[in-house]
């Protein structure tokens, strides 16, 4: 299993990826590539919000906040594939660094 710090990398080149689509079009809504990154980004993070569980014990706040974060994190998503525009996206794209930050801010090494 990768650790955390790899999944992070592995995140941020998607977040960089995806800038540099949107920025090859006219608009970032012409096509599906935004909406791909956004979905695999989550994903992504999601599979390490899983990871996080099984390899550290939680207390649970901790577990309850982590949820909280995971649950914003869909909803802002989705809430940017039904409605796109800037604001939605970037109510998605913050959602989800707040979702890696407290992931790797609670970590055990």
């Amino acid at each position: 299993m990768l650790k955390i710090t790899q999944k992070i990398v592995i995140v941020l080149v998607v977040f960089v990826t995806f800038s540099k689509c949107q920025s090859s079009v006219d608009s970032p809504y012409n096509n599906g590539q935004w909406t791909q990154a956004l979905v695999k980004t989550y994903l992504l993070v999601h599979g390490m919000c899983i990871g996080y569980l099984q390899e550290s014990t939680l207390t649970p706040e901790q577990f309850k906040t982590l949820a909280k974060l995971d649950l914003q994190a869909k909803h802002y998503v989705v809430k940017a594939l039904i409605e796109p525009n800037d604001h939605n996206f970037n109510n998605a794209k913050v959602a989800v660094v707040y979702l890696i930050n407290y992931i790797t801010q609670n970590q055990r090494l």
